[in-house]
C-alpha cells in the first residue's frame, strides 16, 4: 500500500545576512517569492500535503501561502530541530515524510521524484540527500563509516580534517514518520551554536540501528540556499537564464 507523503518547509528564520526587514523566504526571486518556489517544487514532486514552519515576522509569510499549506510556528529561534518538531501538533499516524529548507529555489522534482524512489526501494528509515561541492565552506559535512552515512557536522561543530570533506548536506531530507519526532525530542544543544541541529537526528538513527541511506544530487545548482545579497543577485541571474 503506498503510504501517504508529508512535506515539511523550514521558513521560521530572520534572514539576518540578507540585511533586509522582510523574514527571507518572503523575498521575492522572479515572479514568485522563495517560499512559493519551495511549495511548487515539492507539489510537482506529488506531495501535496505541506506543512510550513513560519517564526520571524510570520503574517507575512502567511499572506503568501494560507491557500497552499498547513502552518505551525516556531515560537522561539532554537534551531532547526526545534522547528520541525512543531509539525508534530499537525501530524499524527505513519506517513512519509519530505524535509527541505524554504530558501532553496532550485531543488528539482526530478531530483525529489528519483530521491524518493531510492528511499522506498532501499526501505530506509532516514534518506539525505546531499552533494559533492569543489568548496564546501559553509556547508555540514557528510561523516562516512564504512561507506554508512554516520553523521552531519556543521561547519564550525567539525575539526580541520572534517572541513576537507567535500560531501555536502543538502538539507532535504526523507523519513519515516514512525519514531521521528521521538528521536527529534532527544536531540541536544551542545553546540557553538547552542541551537537544536537536525542535522543531529543522523547520529541517533545511527546509534540506534535505523537504516540511514544517501541520495547524490547531480546538479549542484540545486542545493543552493540564499543567505546573503550576493547568493540572490547569482539566483536572479539563473532565474533569467532558465525564464522560471
Amino acid at each position: 500500500m503506498e503510504r501517504e507523503k508529508w512535506g515539511i518547509i523550514l521558513a521560521a528564520g530572520k534572514g539576518s545576512r540578507m540585511q533586509i526587514d522582510l523574514p527571507k523566504c518572503a523575498i521575492k526571486l522572479g515572479e514568485k517569492t522563495l517560499i512559493e518556489r519551495a511549495i511548487d517544487n515539492l507539489k510537482r514532486a506529488s506531495v501535496n500535503n505541506i506543512i510550513c514552519i513560519l517564526g520571524f515576522k510570520k503574517e507575512i509569510i502567511e499572506n503568501i501561502i494560507k491557500d497552499k499549506c498547513l502552518i505551525c510556528y516556531q515560537k522561539e529561534t532554537l534551531g532547526t530541530a526545534n522547528a520541525v518538531l512543531e509539525a508534530e501538533k499537525v501530524l499524527n499516524g505513519n506517513f512519509d515524510i519530505i524535509i527541505m529548507a524554504g530558501d532553496m529555489p532550485f531543488i528539482s522534482s526530478k531530483t525529489i521524484n528519483e530521491a524518493y524512489l531510492k528511499y522506498q526501494n532501499g526501505n530506509y528509515d532516514l534518506l539525505v540527500l546531499s552533494a559533492f561541492v569543489s568548496n564546501p565552506y559553509g556547508y555540514g559535512r557528510i561523516i562516512h563509516n564504512n561507506n554508512e552515512i554516520i553523521d552531519i557536522k556543521e561547519e564550525r561543530d567539525c575539526t580541520i580534517d572534517e572541513r576537507k570533506i567535500n560531501e555536502v548536506n543538502s538539507s532535504v531530507y526523507i523519513v519515516k514518520s514512525e519514531d521521528f519526532f521521538k528521536y527529534l525530542k532527544t536531540i541536544k544543544n551542545n553546540n557553538k551554536q547552542h541551537e537544536y541541529y537536525l542535522t543531529d537526528i543522523v547520529k541517533i538513527y545511527h546509534v540506534n540501528n535505523k537504516k540511514i541511506g544517501s541520495y547524490i544530487i547531480k546538479d549542484n545548482k540545486e542545493i543552493m540556499g540564499i543567505n546573503d545579497m550576493n547568493e540572490f543577485r547569482a539566483a536572479e541571474e539563473m532565474i533569467k537564464k532558465t525564464n522560471s
